[in-house]
C-alpha cells in the first residue's frame, strides 16, 4: 500500500526524462517551423524580385517599341510631305 502512495524513484526519473524529451521535441518543432517560414519568405522575395525584373523588361520593351513606332510614323509623314 505504501508503494502506491509514494512514487518510486524509477518512476520519478522516467517522468523527468519524458518531460525533457517532450520539451526537446517542442523546441525542435519550433525551430523547423521558423526555418520553414524563413524559407517561404526568401522564396517570396525572390519571386517578387523576378516579377519586378520582368515588369521592368516589359516596360523597357514597350518604350523601345513606342519609340520605333514614332520614328516610323514620322518617316511616313516626311515621305508624304517630301
Amino acid at each position: 500500500r505504501l508503494r502506491s502512495m509514494m512514487p518510486r524513484d524509477v518512476d520519478v526519473k522516467l517522468q523527468s526524462v519524458t518531460k525533457q524529451f517532450v520539451a526537446l521535441g517542442k523546441e525542435i518543432k519550433e525551430q523547423l517551423n521558423q526555418k520553414h517560414e524563413e524559407e517561404l519568405q526568401k522564396q517570396q522575395s525572390i519571386q517578387e524580385q523576378k516579377r519586378t525584373e520582368s515588369l521592368q523588361t516589359v516596360s523597357d520593351w514597350e518604350r523601345q517599341t513606342a519609340g520605333t513606332e514614332r520614328e516610323r510614323e514620322t518617316g511616313i509623314e516626311r515621305e508624304r510631305l517630301g
